[in-house]
């Protein structure tokens, strides 16, 4: 599988809503290029603005565009395809579900495309 970034979406919820709005789309490959040079600055306090931290290892920083590469981050399905252009979230709250069966189905959501990945690879 080959991945291919093409732009950073910065999203936004107004309090009290339940819609997620996009406010915001950065190009990677000017984020790369700002991450780059920004990484290689001689003032420790701008290197430290572009490190990726570990929690679970506190000795292992890398840049941000290193944890791209990587694949570190971790992405939530938010929408599926559906005949209403519902999200997951929004299918849940009229059905008179709680959030938390709707975080459920994400991830439910997510193991089902994984698993149908591998059976792709595996046939």
């Amino acid at each position: 599988m080959y991945y291919d970034i093409q732009s950073i979406g910065l999203q936004a919820q107004k309090s009290g809503s339940t819609d997620i709005n996009p406010i915001a789309f950065v190009q990677y490959k000017e984020f790369y290029n700002l991450v780059e040079k920004t990484s290689h600055s001689k003032d420790w306090k701008e290197r430290e603005k572009v490190l990726w931290r570990n929690r679970y290892n506190p000795a292992e920083n890398r840049t941000f565009t290193d944890a791209f590469k990587l694949r570190l981050f971790h992405g939530v399905i938010e929408k599926v395809e559906n005949p209403d252009d519902r999200s997951i979230r929004q299918i849940y709250e009229s059905n008179g579900r709680s959030y938390g069966e709707s975080v459920f189905a994400r991830w439910e959501e997510e193991m089902r495309m994984m698993e149908k990945e591998h059976n792709l690879w595996e046939y």
